[in-house]
């Protein structure tokens, strides 16, 4: 009696799970180079949320140009990249594809490799690369002033550089160089609450640990619902939540330590 229940239950568990994998929603990025291509293979790489780095998670042969991946998609689009190697097997970090997958059949299309390459058929894709434009003045300006510090730097003494005042200045002029980049951000999160763009907006204008706390809360409450209550969302709410706790003048969140004795 008790072989036919746990072999009911082992039933019953193998449909529930042929039947959530048959209900998730597989989706495809279609890959072609328009010209000659030498490379071989392309590799797919998603950002973890827990590890805050990239993965490899697969890789497609190419053949007659083309290349495909098949993948499952997840609670929100999922921030990618198409990564290509050389003859010698070496990542060619300046030959990368930005997307993110999302519920569309994805289509990429570039010439011989993925410089200048475009990633079609995909809303948030589109709303990625325009946002991509949005900051591209901005980012040019502040990646001139970087690198007119730079060259002047080389030519200061460095008892000077060290000093207290020159640290300070120095600081002041990159902050003040990337204003342009961080109301680029929020602009777009204003323009577009209900984008999941604006959700990876929210996580770089935070990333810079720049931004006034009152700030950061504005904007994520500018987003829908649907995007506060993400994985991702939920996270930063989170930290949203521990640097409130630590502002100066509130009580100290309660900590537990070891003593001198262990305990």
């Amino acid at each position: 009696m008790n072989k036919l229940i746990r072999m009911k239950r082992i039933i019953a568990f193998t449909v529930f799970v042929i039947v959530m994998i048959t209900s998730a929603k597989s989706q495809t990025i279609i890959g072609k180079f328009d010209g000659p291509s030498s490379f071989e293979k392309v590799y797919l790489y998603q950002y973890a949320l827990l590890d805050h780095k990239f993965i490899s998670v697969d890789s497609s042969l190419v053949r007659n140009g083309k290349y495909e991946f098949n993948f499952i998609e997840g609670e929100e689009p999922s921030q990618s990249k198409l990564r290509l190697k050389d003859e010698r097997g070496l990542f060619l970090w300046t030959h990368e594809i930005d997307l993110f997958l999302t519920g569309d059949s994805i289509l990429v299309v570039s010439a011989d490799s993925f410089n200048n390459a475009r990633v079609l058929n995909s809303a948030t894709n589109y709303e990625y690369a325009f946002l991509n434009e949005m900051l591209q003045p901005a980012q040019q300006y502040y990646n001139s002033i970087i690198g007119k510090i730079v060259k002047e730097e080389k030519g200061i003494p460095a008892d000077i550089m060290s000093s207290k005042e020159y640290i300070q200045f120095s600081i002041k002029r990159r902050k003040d160089a990337k204003k342009g980049i961080y109301k680029r951000y929020e602009d777009f999160i204003k323009e577009n609450p209900s984008s999941w763009i604006s959700l990876y907006a929210l996580k770089k204008r935070m990333g810079d640990m720049d931004i006034p706390l009152a700030l950061a809360q504005d904007l994520i409450g500018i987003l829908d619902d649907r995007l506060k209550q993400s994985p991702s969302g939920l996270n930063m709410a989170t930290r949203l939540d521990n640097q409130h706790k630590l502002q100066i003048g509130l009580p100290a969140p309660a900590i537990r330590l070891p003593n001198a004795n262990g305990k």
